[in-house]
């Protein structure tokens, strides 16, 4: 069985891209184990109400350090692989979707 992770760099991606993903995946033959988007509260605008509605996890990357630069994107990496890292060893395969520019 295989399990999807979805990532969202909600910083380089307008509302209309996240909505048209989240219509056009495959939700019949993925197994979606967790959808999260991530970005700084000052550039997220609405997004932050639609990935809500689409049932994501936010996180907020204002709080983490006191620069910008980057930080979404580390903040991805970093969970990516302890995502996948806490994937129960021969249980099911997992892809990682990410979803930016």
């Amino acid at each position: 069985m295989t399990k999807t992770l979805i990532y969202v760099d909600g910083e380089n991606v307008t509302s209309e891209e996240l909505k048209w993903f989240y219509e056009q995946f495959d939700w019949a033959n993925n197994n979606c184990v967790t959808s999260k988007i991530y970005g700084n509260h000052a550039y997220m605008a609405s997004k932050v109400q639609i990935a809500y509605a689409l049932g994501m996890e936010y996180f907020d990357t204002a709080f983490l350090v006191h620069t910008s630069k980057n930080v979404a994107d580390m903040k991805i990496v970093v969970d990516a692989i302890t995502d996948v890292l806490a994937v129960p060893e021969n249980d099911y395969s997992v892809t990682v979707a990410l979803i930016s520019h």
